[in-house]
């Protein structure tokens, strides 16, 4: 398996957690929108209104503010779902033996870091970031794969 197919099995396996994370930005940019439009809301004006006529505005308000609680919600609950997905991951990650490889792959996947991020962190020029980087690819890869080897022959026995 080469280096590029190696990647593309370790986005894929981040894929749920990275859709969550997504759709966690989403919603913080909806709210966002909707919370800049109601505070954008101008005061009606009065003059040269008939009377009996209440513009609409309380009721832009009320439907504003109860979709920012929806939105508020959802992003509650893709936070958690966020959280277990994390949790779980780290438990993969800290399956592997190099401390720096861990560290690498933490950083990237999960805090969603690029190399420039990883050079200042870690204090490490480009060409090692990108060494250490292309070693914990591969080491985690390595798992991955070991992982789903070990999951199909555990099919195999059980169908057996």
């Amino acid at each position: 398996m080469d280096a590029k197919e190696k990647r593309k099995l370790i986005d894929e396996h981040f894929k749920e957690y990275n859709d969550i994370c997504n759709q966690i930005e989403e919603q913080r940019c909806k709210w966002t929108e909707i919370n800049n439009k109601l505070y954008g809301i101008k005061p009606i004006n009065y003059s040269g209104m008939p009377s009996g006529c209440g513009g609409g505005s309380e009721d832009k308000v009320i439907e504003f503010l109860e979709r920012l609680d929806d939105i508020e919600k959802d992003i509650g609950v893709l936070r958690k779902e966020r959280k277990q997905k994390k949790e779980e991951h780290l438990k993969e990650i800290n399956c592997l033996e190099n401390l720096v490889s861990r560290r690498i792959i933490r950083e990237i996947y999960l805090n969603r870091h690029k190399v420039e991020d990883l050079m200042k962190l870690m204090n490490y020029n480009r060409s090692s970031v990108f060494r250490l980087k292309n070693i914990a690819i591969d080491e985690f890869a390595n798992l991955i794969l070991e992982w789903t080897n070990s999951d199909k022959k555990e099919l195999e026995n059980m169908v057996k």
